[in-house]
């Protein structure tokens, strides 16, 4: 296996023939430009200087060749990063585990379906959040840790809508989210816990988001039922870093588990029974999974 630009070759070779648009083939190269629809503001503003300079009389062309070295059309320049990107993941993924089989994958519709559809989304964004989100989810269908398909879809459309602070909350509440209540009602199940925001909001790197903004992340993340809610009721083990496991029950009665809590704006004081931990639901926590890099066994 011999690598081929920081890439092992087959891997990038298999990579940029489905990533990459016929009208950019070396074997064919078209002027038809790719649909104005997908096309960023970027993109359409070279389309323009680049007509303007072709219409120049005497030196347009030159104008044309000029410009096109000096400035890379976003939507490229984007399409070339992701599948570097990925191409170089793949084939650190296979350097660790030896669990990528080309042949398999390049056979493998299901697996070229999410690839096709994770770099649309990247190309449409500069977040690198999103973008680390996406190869994971390349990563994680390549190895065989994958969703069934409709879930890998509806997965790939909550990427698509949501911004980074959800998917960083979603993390954060998938490891759990310990909170006081004391004093107020137990919330309807759909509804935002009246000091649930004002706790997450004090804790760590939140602290300075904006309040507004931290109440309409985690209302559509409520809404959408990727979080629940869990009423402490014994603190089985602590840990050196503050962190706890516990028994918990659901509020109204209606089911009871043990979970690892990791997370707390006032841990060490609200560990105890009676206390709220807030996790992601089962569907959440496949989401999240999706979306994190694989486990690579040492």
């Amino acid at each position: 296996m011999t690598p081929g630009n920081g890439v092992y070759r087959p891997l990038r070779d298999f990579f940029y023939s489905l990533v990459r648009p016929p009208y950019l083939s070396s074997r064919h190269m078209s002027s038809k430009p790719p649909d104005p629809t997908r096309e960023s503001p970027g993109d359409v503003a070279h389309a323009l200087v680049r007509s303007a300079l072709g219409a120049i009389p005497v030196g347009g062309s030159a104008a044309v060749e000029l410009f096109n070295a000096i400035v890379t059309p976003p939507i490229e320049r984007r399409r070339r990063e992701w599948m570097a990107s990925v191409g170089a993941a793949l084939n650190e993924l296979q350097s660790k585990t030896g669990t990528i089989d080309i042949t398999r994958l390049s056979e493998d519709e299901e697996f070229i379906s999410l690839l096709v559809s994770t770099t649309q989304l990247a190309i449409r964004s500069h977040r690198q959040e999103k973008l680390d989100a996406l190869k994971n989810a390349v990563l994680n269908s390549a190895c065989g840790r994958r969703p069934s398909e409709d879930l890998q879809s509806a997965f790939l459309a909550l990427v698509d809508r949501f911004t980074p602070l959800h998917l960083r909350l979603l993390q954060i509440f998938d490891e759990g989210f310990v909170w006081s209540n004391e004093g107020y009602p137990v919330p309807d199940d759909l509804a935002l816990p009246p000091m649930l925001l004002p706790s997450i909001g004090s804790y760590g790197e939140l602290l300075q988001l904006d309040r507004t903004l931290l109440s309409i992340v985690i209302r559509d993340l409520v809404t959408n039922e990727l979080l629940q809610h869990w009423i402490v009721e014994n603190v089985t083990r602590t840990f050196d870093d503050g962190s706890f496991r516990c028994t918990v029950k659901q509020w109204k009665g209606r089911s009871a588990s043990e979970m690892h809590v990791a997370h707390g704006v006032a841990i060490l004081v609200d560990r105890r029974p009676g206390s709220y931990v807030t996790r992601t639901t089962h569907l959440a926590n496949q989401f999240v999974h999706f979306l994190s890099k694989p486990p690579v066994k040492s």
